[in-house]
């Protein structure tokens, strides 16, 4: 998914450049109707790819990724890991579960089957065999609206049980934040 959108935000900025050059380019010397007729729209496309690299470079500079330890399952097939999107102090956790086959370049082809909003140091993963994956989360999150469990993903069965939070107990300490590009 990742690699995808990359290379859609690069046809979006790298193509509308090119093309304004080439339009600027080839108009120099002609008369100044077809000169006007092609470097305005030629401004326009530098306007619009420029506009669309700062919002996808600015956008992904505000939040950050942790990403904790991927599991891998019994089989050696799916691997599953707990990331949180960190977009600073004064915004809630938004903490999901990832799963990608353990093949070459799937791991560009990751899904989230899992969404809360609530402390990703208190959501665990187990597989219970090769094609079932638990996920216990605390049953306490005040963004109710934000769970989303997915039930099956590509053959393998999800299972989201909630639990009553203890904590007196000592908690992980977070792994570091990922900034832009995290793919």
């Amino acid at each position: 998914m990742n690699l995808f959108l990359f290379l859609f935000i690069l046809v979006l900025v790298v193509f509308p450049v090119v093309a304004a050059y080439f339009l600027w380019r080839f108009s120099r010397g002609a008369p100044l109707k077809w000169q006007l007729a092609a470097r305005i729209p030629s401004v326009l496309l530098l306007c619009f790819s420029t506009t669309v690299g700062l919002g996808f470079v600015l956008a992904n500079s505000m939040c950050g990724r942790r990403e904790f330890t991927p599991t891998l399952s019994n089989d050696g097939e799916v691997f599953a890991q707990v990331i949180e999107t960190d977009c600073g102090a004064t915004d809630p956790f938004h903490t999901s579960v990832r799963l990608w086959r353990n093949r070459p370049f799937k791991r560009f082809f990751k899904s989230d089957v899992f969404n809360i909003s609530h402390d990703p140091r208190l959501v665990e993963v187990k597989w219970s065999d090769s094609r079932a994956l638990v996920i216990r989360y605390p049953n306490d999150s005040r963004e109710v609206k934000e769970l989303n469990c997915q039930s099956e993903w590509q053959g393998i069965r999800i299972q989201c049980v909630d639990y009553e939070p203890d904590y007196r107990g000592y908690v992980d300490s977070m792994p570091p934040v990922h900034r832009w590009p995290y793919w």
